[in-house]
């Protein structure tokens, strides 16, 4: 009886070929492929443009101005672009600037701000 009750009724449910299942099958894993290349293409594009970068201080200068030094690894160009930036007691920014950095390691940058900083920092660097 319980032999019986698994079977489906004749005629009435198709059954799934061998084919359609390897159809099915290679389908499945070309899409998980091709959004796999298709991500890894995007990060790819996404990083190449990025600098690496490590700040190394910054000092508070005056109410109006702070030096931030970072290192910029400029990965074989010529130049590249880093936003650098202060910001105050209440967090708020204080200054900011984007500067042209060369084929030089360190960089120094002397920032004006308009209260007094408490911080340094950067907060990005690309190619150019």
């Amino acid at each position: 009886m319980s032999a019986r009750a698994r079977r489906r009724p004749p005629g009435r449910y198709d059954e799934t070929s061998r084919a359609t299942r390897a159809v099915s099958l290679i389908a499945a894993v070309a899409l998980a492929l091709g959004l796999t290349a298709l991500t890894y293409g995007l990060y790819e594009r996404r990083s190449a443009t990025q600098l690496g970068y490590q700040v190394g201080g910054y000092e508070v200068i005056s109410d109006t101005a702070v030096r931030i030094t970072f290192e910029v690894d400029t990965k074989g160009t010529r130049t590249g672009l880093c936003r650098v930036r202060a910001r105050d007691r209440s967090g708020r920014e204080a200054g900011s600037a984007v500067i042209e950095v060369g084929p030089q390691r360190t960089v120094s940058h002397l920032l004006a701000t308009t209260s007094r900083a408490v911080t340094g920092e950067v907060s990005g660097c690309r190619r150019t």
